[in-house]
């Protein structure tokens, strides 16, 4: 499961769906939710499920049956009020994961930029001190070969 792009954390997901982050984890254990927990030791829950968790509240809270009266009206718009809240922080959550990650993302785009300026040039002082040393080497086998010629003629 890819942790980055496409899950939330228990804690982002408790925010979207409004309710606490142990709640998050009770959902997971008891296989209500789907998620694990990564070697980071932190529960991932894929996004599309705390979405469809969401959604599913919603559609829950909205069709709740309420009483006759001042107070069912009260309860109608309480509840209509609280989806519209939940819906509200989910959007405000998810604006701010997204934005979080956008900067993440161009962070490591600079990184990344950084290191292959670094890499360029790291090659090219490598291809330098190739050249360095190819022509180092022509000259010593050029010195050998006159140093042989000498030894043969028996000049110093």
């Amino acid at each position: 499961m890819a942790r980055s792009k496409d899950t939330y954390t228990a804690a982002q997901a408790s925010q979207i769906l409004g309710v606490s982050e142990r709640r998050v984890r009770q959902l997971v254990n008891e296989g209500k939710l789907p998620g694990d927990r990564g070697n980071d030791g932190i529960v991932h829950i894929p996004q599309q499920a705390v979405n469809d968790e969401r959604k599913r509240r919603k559609t829950t809270t909205k069709a709740a049956p309420a009483t006759a009266g001042a107070a069912g009206r009260r309860s109608r718009s309480a509840s209509t009020t609280s989806a519209e809240d939940v819906e509200t922080l989910a959007n405000a959550v998810a604006a701010k994961v997204g934005q979080r990650l956008e900067g993440q993302l161009e962070i490591t785009r600079k990184a990344e930029s950084l290191l292959r300026d670094e890499l360029d040039e790291e090659r090219a002082l490598r291809t330098q001190a190739e050249a360095k040393l190819a022509q180092t080497e022509r000259r010593l086998a050029e010195l050998e070969a006159a140093g042989k010629k000498r030894k043969i003629f028996g000049r110093r």
